[in-house]
């Protein structure tokens, strides 16, 4: 976790997210606008069955769904409904990230660096940032290889990256 960009030192922070900002520009983030707008039909699409039905039920589920299939939608442009697939991996291993209540052993390790490393503690479950570790490396390989670009934050970065190489600044993977 001490890698991650949030936990970075200010020294080396800045050149890190200066070499980020480039990437979320109003003209790339516009590139992703269908994809969020696939996620909000899909929560409307949930959303529809129950009120067809007159039904009481709890919305929360389906709001978290909403976050979980926008932020995967947006990032590796995935066909995903969280709501309905909750069995598929990168669903698992997504929710065990980003949905997950923070644990006193999780917090410590996010505000104290020093005893996150003496202590063995982890923020994240391992296993899970495993997964994403690997997938991402996948489908970073996979595109360089067959030279696949998605319209996805994954994307820009990756088109930042390259665009930095050439000026021979370094935007880590």
């Amino acid at each position: 976790m001490g890698t991650c960009l949030f936990m970075l030192e200010y020294q080396t922070w800045k050149p890190s997210r200066q070499l980020l900002v480039p990437a979320f520009s109003m003209a790339n983030i516009k590139r992703v606008r269908k994809l969020f707008e696939d996620s909000i039909q899909l929560l409307l699409n949930n959303i529809e069955k129950y009120a067809i039905s007159e039904k009481p039920f709890d919305v929360r589920p389906y709001l978290e769904s909403f976050i979980l299939d926008t932020t995967l939608r947006a990032f590796f442009g995935t066909e995903i409904d969280s709501a309905n697939d909750s069995k598929n991996p990168l669903v698992v291993n997504s929710r065990e990230i980003f949905m997950k209540d923070v644990s006193l052993e999780q917090l410590t390790a996010l505000t104290v660096p020093t005893l996150e490393k003496i202590l063995d503690l982890r923020a994240v479950n391992r296993n899970a940032t495993n997964f994403m570790t690997k997938l991402i490396q996948t489908i970073i390989y996979e595109r360089k290889l067959n030279n696949n670009k998605k319209n996805d934050l994954l994307q820009i970065l990756l088109d930042s990256t390259y665009v930095n190489e050439k000026t021979s600044s370094k935007i880590s993977e």
